[in-house]
């Protein structure tokens, strides 16, 4: 990064460059400018994308506004009408969204594949016109882990594009562009920035064709990530692989705390030796983060579940994950899975949030 700091001025953070109008010294200075509008970020957002580029080992890195926005800029600029694409059933909820309804709408067709998908499972589903297959690994609700390096090489022989939400990781954990996924995408509302009080996304290619491909859509969409969402964002980067590695002290302990209890009946964490998806969790990721599910026991009541989370005090009700504070959801049963509590472990002191758990799962019967 030490040639994007002579804009610096002495200061150890970049500085944030606010503008939509940028200015020229005279019409060759002009027609020379990568860069003509603040739609296209500014100094700040830059610094940003360089540095998201160097943890995704990416040839290049667009920052966006939200981890949604990054994946429909790349779907949208991609795929044309009668095109055809794969996703695992396990995807964010907003990714599903979009494929069944914007793009379905475009004339787009998007066929799903289980969550933990091998090479056979995605193979099957494969057509002539099949242009993009979308991974999530692992799910955000569920973690389950799609057999990467075999899809990669299945997508490679059929010349299909692949993208990943790389959220999960954070880019930390797994370097997806290293197994030869296309494109890595990241909310970098969650883990980057950490701290639950910005929306922004990324989008990192694996070449630079790829992203001269998406750039000119992305710009036409009108898309802008804020500046000062920039700075918070780098500014959280800087401490990212110390708190990932609490992140997951505190989870692993807590799971160990959870699997004891005689009313849970399964602890859904990839880095589990129990876990179904662990042989996978240990052929592509280095480390694992603070994401915990439970499934309760058929006998424990959707009332009993819900007075569990009401009667968690140090765990807040609230979407999203990734923050210094830690979180709970309930998401209830689907033809895919039994309901789920899902518990996102933050920064706090791990006894406090023991003690928490073990009060409000003593209170239900």
């Amino acid at each position: 990064m030490s040639n994007l700091k002579s804009f610096y001025l002495g200061s150890v953070n970049p500085p944030i460059y606010q503008a939509s109008t940028l200015v020229f010294d005279n019409l060759s200075e002009l027609a020379k400018a990568k860069k003509l509008y603040g739609r296209g970020g500014t100094a700040t957002n830059d610094v940003l994308a360089a540095e998201i580029a160097k943890l995704e080992k990416a040839e290049k890195s667009i920052i966006v506004s939200s981890g949604v926005s990054a994946i429909s800029s790349v779907l949208l600029s991609i795929l044309k009408q009668n095109d055809h694409m794969l996703v695992c059933k396990s995807a964010y909820e907003p990714t599903k969204d979009l494929c069944n309804g914007v793009l379905s709408n475009f004339g787009v067709k998007t066929d799903y594949f289980t969550g933990n998908a091998t090479r056979t499972d995605v193979e099957s589903l494969i057509t002539e016109k099949t242009k993009v297959i979308f991974l999530e690994s692992p799910a955000s609700i569920s973690f389950e882990i799609q057999d990467l390096a075999e899809i990669v090489k299945l997508a490679k022989k059929h010349n299909i594009l692949t993208i990943i939400d790389n959220t999960w990781s954070a880019g930390y954990f797994l370097k997806p562009l290293d197994l030869g996924i296309d494109i890595s995408i990241q909310s970098l509302s969650k883990y980057v920035s950490g701290h639950s009080d910005i929306l922004l996304g990324s989008i990192s290619f694996k070449n630079i064709k790829l992203f001269e491909e998406v750039w000119p859509n992305f710009y036409q969409l009108g898309d802008h990530a804020s500046p000062q969402d920039c700075y918070l964002a780098f500014r959280g980067l800087q401490t990212l692989p110390i708190r990932m590695r609490q992140h997951e002290t505190s989870a692993l302990k807590l799971t160990n705390l959870l699997e004891k209890n005689s009313k849970i009946a399964k602890v859904i964490y990839p880095a589990l030796s129990s876990s179904t998806e662990y042989a996978r969790f240990k052929k592509y990721f280095t480390g694992s983060n603070g994401l915990i599910s439970i499934v309760f026991k058929d006998e424990i009541s959707e009332l009993e579940v819900k007075k569990f989370i009401d009667n968690l005090h140090y765990f807040k009700l609230g979407y999203s994950w990734g923050g210094y504070d830690s979180l709970v959801m309930y998401y209830k049963e689907t033809k895919l899975r039994k309901a789920i509590v899902r518990l996102s472990i933050g920064l706090e002191d791990i006894d406090v949030l023991s003690s928490d758990l073990e009060n409000a799962l003593a209170k239900i019967c």
